[in-house]
C-alpha cells in the first residue's frame, strides 16, 4: 500500500491566482500531461455533454493536453518548457459596465437618504449588469 507521505512524488501541477490578468494558471508536469487524458467517450464527458451542453458551456470538450484543454478549451495554453505546460484560465467577466447612468442615484454616485456611497454602482456612477 502507497502512502502519499512515504512516497517520493514529484509535484503533477502547480495552481497559482494571477490578479493582474484576472484569472488561474495551471502550470502542468510535461510528462503527466503526456500520459494521463482523458477519453472524449468517458461517462462523465457524455453526461455533462448530453445534460449541460444546450446552455453552451458543455458542448465541447478537449481531453488532450494541446492548445486548450478542457470543456470549450477554457484553459488555453500560453506558454511551456522543457518540464512544464503553463495554461492560464481567465475569469469572465460578471460585473458589466452598460455606459448608462446609475438609475438608483441618478448618476451622483451617492446615496439619496442615507448618503455615502450608491450600493448599486459603488460610487462609479453608471448602471452595471451582472452576467452569471
Amino acid at each position: 500500500m502507497k502512502i502519499l507521505s512515504h512516497e517520493n512524488m514529484p509535484r503533477w501541477y502547480t495552481l497559482s491566482m494571477d490578479e493582474k490578468n484576472g484569472g488561474l494558471h495551471l502550470l502542468i508536469d510535461r510528462k503527466f500531461a503526456e500520459t494521463n487524458d482523458i477519453p472524449v467517450d468517458a461517462p462523465v464527458i457524455k453526461h455533462y455533454t448530453d445534460f449541460l451542453g444546450a446552455d453552451g458551456l458543455f458542448d465541447r470538450f478537449s481531453s488532450v493536453f494541446g492548445d486548450e484543454f478542457g470543456w470549450n478549451g477554457a484553459l488555453k495554453k500560453v506558454g511551456e518548457n522543457e518540464q512544464t505546460l503553463d495554461y492560464f484560465f481567465a475569469f469572465p467577466k460578471m460585473r458589466i459596465e452598460t455606459h448608462f447612468t446609475c438609475f438608483d442615484c441618478d448618476g451622483t454616485g451617492e446615496r439619496e437618504f442615507f448618503g455615502g456611497t450608491c450600493l448599486h454602482c459603488e460610487g462609479d456612477k453608471k448602471e452595471f449588469i451582472w452576467d452569471w
